[in-house]
């Protein structure tokens, strides 16, 4: 696990590239917003979450943990209500 980072990632470098080259202006983990996305803009009250394929078990990865994979999709799904809720 500590192998694995949780910012920078090559996901979310490819989309913030591409956000930036469109003319989009954004801060990168910006702590005063709720949850930390990876990128948000508190003017257009947009936060964007980049999540690459470890923490969703994508069909390749073999090796995820199902019962830490359900808890992480439940936190997420927690997240998600309570994001929704704050905007």
């Amino acid at each position: 696990m500590s192998s694995i980072r949780g910012k920078n990632t090559k996901p979310e470098l490819t989309v913030r590239k591409g956000v930036w080259n469109m003319g989009k202006r954004y801060r990168i983990h910006d702590r005063t917003v709720f949850g930390t996305p990876d990128m948000s803009n508190k003017s257009k009250r947009v936060a964007v979450f980049i999540d690459g394929c470890f923490w969703h078990t994508a069909v390749q990865d073999v090796t995820a943990n199902p019962k830490q994979t359900r808890r992480n999709r439940k936190h997420e799904q927690h997240l998600k209500l309570l994001v929704h809720k704050f905007y």
